[in-house]
């Protein structure tokens, strides 16, 4: 988005920001909306959750209510109110890991591509 605003300014050409803002926004959630919906299909769940920073995207909340309740699956969401402070939510769900004796060893890494259904907390 930088990039094209800064590229037509330096042609001289006049884009509408706000338009432009728009656009933007509502092709992530377009995005995030297709994937979400589509790894519940290919999962095969029917209860679906969001949560974290971007929960509280009102745009993200209304469409997935929306897709949802039209492909008959269930969804839920926290208050908005409890969707600013990721760090908080990542902390809270730490300490419980941690009393269930989820603790990983000091050697574990980042792992984008990890299966959710396996459990690698054990060394």
């Amino acid at each position: 988005m930088i990039n094209l605003l800064h590229n037509a300014a330096q042609k001289g050409e006049e884009l509408n920001h706000a338009d432009v803002c728009a656009s933007f926004r509502y092709a992530v959630v377009n995005c995030l909306c297709q994937n979400f919906l589509k790894a519940a299909q290919d999962l095969g769940v029917s209860k679906l959750v969001i949560a974290g920073g971007v929960s509280a995207n009102s745009l993200l909340r209304r469409t997935l209510s929306e897709e949802c309740s039209r492909r008959g699956r269930e969804f839920y969401m926290p208050e908005k109110s409890l969707c600013g402070d990721n760090a908080a939510m990542v902390g809270a769900q730490g300490f419980y890991e941690y009393r269930c004796g989820n603790i990983a060893g000091s050697g574990l890494n980042a792992y984008a591509t990890m299966n959710i259904e396996t459990n690698y907390h054990k060394e």
